[in-house]
């Protein structure tokens, strides 16, 4: 009965810790809201998405707590129109490479001490380590231009939202972002 009952404690505590689906959790997040109409002039941005994934813990699986480290940004501006009318937009991503965890997050530190004794004197040796810093840095941004043809297609796909293009002109762009 008593290893039953060991075997439940370790189990529950152990839970928390072990690889989850949630292990490839990302999130985005927006410079502006959705739903809202907006204008843009040429070479201003219309929209930067914030690209975020769960802290991978010891094991894989998600930080418990929910926290996060960047994984890059993606960002849409609007560079005019072309001759024949077509609106162009350029698209730049900067991915982030990181191996934070949330071990290199909050640190830990482990130490461990000798005691020699020889006569009425001790003798201490302790030695105390730490977690390496995470390294994080932002990888050379991949930049493309596309060239939209309004009469066939008004809109544009980043993540996972949409960008409804309302009208295009060569002094700016008015567009809708939305939840795909």
């Amino acid at each position: 009965m008593r290893n039953i009952v060991i075997a439940l404690l370790v189990g529950v505590f152990a839970l928390p810790i072990l690889p989850t689906s949630a292990s490839a959790k990302e999130s985005t997040s927006l410079s502006r809201k959705e739903g809202k109409e907006y204008f843009v002039s040429v070479g201003d941005v219309l929209v930067t998405v914030k690209l975020r994934e769960s802290l991978p813990n010891a094991f894989g699986g998600a930080d418990i707590f929910g926290r996060k480290r960047d994984r890059g940004l993606v960002e849409i501006r609007f560079m005019g129109l072309t001759e024949d009318g077509r609106a162009v937009f350029r698209r730049r991503t900067t991915d982030i490479y990181s191996n934070e965890t949330t071990i290199s997050r909050s640190g830990l530190r482990t130490g461990s001490a000798t005691v020699a004794q020889s006569g009425n004197t001790a003798y201490v040796t302790s030695m105390s380590t730490g977690v390496p810093a995470a390294t994080v840095q932002a990888l050379p941004a991949d930049t493309i231009e596309v060239a939209l043809d309004l009469s066939k297609s008004s809109m544009m796909t980043i993540e996972d939202r949409i960008i409804k293009i309302l009208a295009a002109d060569a002094n700016g762009v008015r567009f809708i972002i939305e939840k795909q």
